[in-house]
């Protein structure tokens, strides 16, 4: 979030995903952690109906899925590259030094599970829209 302008206050983020998948967990720690180091005041992230989801980013992946085999991470970045013409894909190669340890980092300030206000169970794939707030630190409004 580094190149973002600093006069964004509420971030707007689309998933491609299903609410309970796996991943999410580490998400939804990511965008907290957003909200507490006072990079946004809102962060509302938004979960489409499935089935409904035909954004151009979902055809522009499409075209990728047509190569035969690929053997080197060279041939994905060059593929990725050729994929979409019109507007074409900005491929950053990654170093390890990029990468930081975000699943040793998480547990020290947020618990793995969770649990409603009342203290309840929730099943997140009940919720389409989540939002965290600068308000609400630490919870995810649904």
């Amino acid at each position: 979030m580094d190149g973002m302008n600093s006069n964004v206050k509420t971030f707007y983020l689309f998933c491609d995903g299903c609410a309970g998948q796996n991943k999410n967990n580490t998400v939804i720690h990511y965008l907290c952690s957003l909200i507490d180091a006072h990079k946004f005041l809102k962060i509302v992230q938004v979960f489409p109906l499935r089935g409904h989801s035909f954004l151009s980013c979902d055809r522009d992946f499409g075209v990728t899925k047509k190569a035969d085999k690929v053997y080197s991470a060279g041939e994905y970045i060059e593929m990725m590259t050729r994929a979409c013409a019109h507007n074409p894909f900005a491929v950053t190669n990654v170093k390890p030094t990029d990468i930081l340890d975000f699943k040793n980092w998480w547990p020290k300030y947020y618990k793995k599970s969770s649990t409603s206000v009342d203290k309840q169970k929730w099943s997140p794939t009940a919720y389409k829209l989540w939002a965290y707030s600068a308000d609400t630190r630490g919870a995810v409004t649904v």
